[in-house]
């Protein structure tokens, strides 16, 4: 099983933008995933929005500057199998 992370700058001038990318393969197949838009505001990173498989199924996750979120499930899309 292979898992990798990165975090990678959107504008590496300024740094105020960036992602988080993380994923668990087996063999060629990825099985788990997160990946996170996060903004800079007066010296704190903020997330922004989430994709993930935290609950065995991708979905994505809004996350509202008063610390609400906003879950968008896929249901077309099939769970990843282990």
């Amino acid at each position: 099983m292979g898992e990798r992370e990165f975090l990678i700058y959107l504008d590496p001038a300024t740094r105020t933008c960036r992602y988080r990318h993380y994923h668990v393969s087996q063999g060629q197949k990825i099985v788990e995933f997160r990946i996170q838009l996060e903004i800079i505001v007066a010296g704190v990173w903020y997330a922004v929005v989430r994709y993930d498989t935290a609950h065995a199924r991708p979905h994505r996750d809004i996350l509202h500057p008063n610390g609400s979120q906003t879950k968008e499930c896929w249901k077309d899309i099939q769970p990843l199998a282990h």
